[in-house]
């Protein structure tokens, strides 16, 4: 089991690699103050305006805390199951 805690870095890319079983595997995402957040299921990517993207593989559980941004999630082609959840903080939980 994994966990990665990541707010990302201006101008740096971040790789959050799970390993088995990736359902277990959690990436905790702290939102910067400012700037749009986009988590892309397709891609594999959270990014934010301003900011370096975070690239992820193997994760089972998305926390995203974008309290001060926006949230748009893409999903893919295929069926997808997106659960987000308003925190109490707002933060929004995805799960798949």
């Amino acid at each position: 089991d994994d966990t990665f805690n990541i707010t990302p870095v201006a101008g740096v890319d971040i790789l959050a690699e799970g390993d088995e079983p990736g359902a277990s595997d959690i990436l905790n995402y702290t939102a910067q103050a400012v700037g749009d957040v986009d988590l892309n299921l397709g891609t594999s990517t959270v990014s934010q305006v301003g900011f370096g993207d975070v690239i992820y593989a193997g994760i089972g559980t998305i926390s995203l805390d974008a309290t001060d941004s926006e949230l748009d999630v893409t999903a893919t082609d295929g069926d997808d199951t997106v659960v987000i959840t308003r925190a109490p903080s707002r933060a929004a939980i995805w799960q798949a």
